[in-house]
């Protein structure tokens, strides 16, 4: 019961920072990671953790590597130029959401006119 109040509570800050745009710091974002490797190293134990990370290398590296058909797949260097442009789609994003931090403006506080600050 335990273990799911806390991927509940991890999930609630995410749908919060999404749905609000709640702020939250770099320590309460490292502090939620931490949680989440926690619960996930608690849940499958190292060894499964290993042997899943372990099969998801070999099957990106065989997707990399494999080459293009003609009829089925896209030519190996298209692939490889969609997958780094999705990977730096979304590092741009992860990192400008990071340093926007969900502020919209420092001109009034949150419910109070502006007439009035």
């Amino acid at each position: 019961m335990t273990l799911t109040g806390i991927l509940k509570n991890i999930l609630l800050v995410i749908v919060s920072v999404m749905i609000w745009n709640t702020s939250i710091s770099s320590l309460q974002f490292v502090g939620y990671g931490i949680a989440l490797a926690g619960l996930v190293y608690y849940s499958l134990g190292w060894e499964q953790m290993v042997s899943v990370t372990t099969a998801f290398l070999t099957w990106l590296r065989a997707v990399w590597d494999a080459p293009g058909s003609e009829s089925t797949r896209l030519p190996s260097a298209v692939r490889r130029g969609l997958l780094t442009g999705v990977v730096a789609i979304v590092f741009v994003v992860l990192v400008g959401g990071f340093m926007y931090g969900g502020s919209y403006s420092s001109a009034a506080p949150v419910g109070v006119p502006a007439a009035v600050a």
